[in-house]
């Protein structure tokens, strides 16, 4: 569990200056820019939102008409897109949250199969016309040279005179300790095969169900404010030892150990500190032992270290409390 953290910090200046309240006015969302703090107490059409721990800036918006069955009058709806980008400049999340910003007398329904198709998992709640699913998606997208893989969790919830929430909770998989995955690796039969994968799936599920069930209340006529409040933080998928949870290592770090741990045979991770809690590492795994594992991150780590990092030092990867080992290299 986090203690005093730099996100801590960062989060508290942020909900000092964040916008708070009714987002749509007028039918409009209008005042934001991007980069702007959204406070975890703002409503859209209405409709409490999921604060994610707090620390969303504003992404986009729009507002618009969903599809209407036969001569029935149009919903109008509101598009919002927030993230939480990490100080380091990486992103953890992004949600996307679409809800209707009308109802209408005429029962309105998807025709669509939201919990049917090539999913990790699905949660489907769904009572006759009333769509209430949750599904997990894994996706990726071009960086550079690069391929990026993100998870989805994907939920639909649709009930009579046209309300709806349509929200995709899209998360970065390296900052919970999964690196180097791809989408493959994240099917039901892969995930299956893999004890850590699995772990974390059916951690992941255990917090889109309760996800789930606070969008179904928050769909309720009288939009209940506090529909959220029983949701933690995205922050606690990962367990995160004492240590890396003073506000000195960056998400990607404790990501990367956290990566480190699950990787097979012996490894190591070797890390410096620059810039406040900036830092630099690498990391081996399959080695022929300990020691050999250690030497090579070690050599890494002081090959590859800004000029103005403090020396490479060991993480030790057995700790889960402040033990921290100080081998250096000369």
């Amino acid at each position: 569990m986090y203690r005093v953290s730099f996100f801590a910090i960062l989060l508290a200046g942020l909900l000092h200056s964040a916008v708070a309240g009714e987002l749509l006015k007028d039918g409009k969302i209008e005042g934001l820019e991007k980069g702007a703090a959204v406070a975890p107490s703002s409503t859209l059409s209405g409709y409490p939102m999921y604060g994610g721990g707090g620390g969303w800036t504003f992404l986009r918006s729009s507002t618009g008409e969903a599809g209407a069955l036969g001569n029935a009058e149009p919903v109008k709806t509101a598009s919002l897109d927030v993230e939480q980008i990490e100080p380091d400049g990486s992103w953890f999340a992004i949600m996307f949250l679409r809800v209707n910003a009308s109802t209408v007398g005429t029962a309105q329904y998807t025709t669509g199969s939201p919990c049917k198709g090539n999913f990790t998992y699905v949660v489907d709640k769904s009572v006759r016309t009333d769509d209430n699913c949750q599904a997990l998606k894994a996706s990726s997208y071009k960086s550079g040279t690069s391929e990026r893989v993100y998870l989805s969790l994907l939920f639909t919830h649709t009930a009579s005179a046209g309300r709806r929430i349509f929200m995709e909770l899209r998360l970065n998989p390296e900052l919970l300790g999964f690196r180097g995955t791809t989408t493959d690796s994240w099917s039901a039969e892969s995930v299956a095969q893999n004890p850590a994968r699995q772990k974390f799936i059916e951690r992941l599920k255990q917090f889109g169900t309760k996800l789930q069930e606070a969008n179904q209340s928050a769909i309720r006529f009288d939009k209940p404010k506090d529909a959220y409040a029983g949701v933690p933080s995205y922050r606690t998928l990962m367990d995160v030892s004492e240590d890396l949870a003073d506000g000195t290592f960056s998400q990607q770090f404790i990501g990367a150990v956290e990566s480190v741990r699950y990787a097979p045979g012996y490894k190591a991770i070797a890390y410096s500190k620059w810039g406040g809690n900036r830092i630099s590492w690498n990391s081996v795994d399959e080695e022929e032992s300990e020691a050999v594992a250690a030497s090579k991150a070690l050599e890494n780590c002081t090959k590859n270290k800004r000029t103005e990092g403090t020396p490479c030092v060991l993480y030790d990867l057995k700790a889960k409390q402040n033990l921290m080992k100080t081998v250096t290299t000369q």
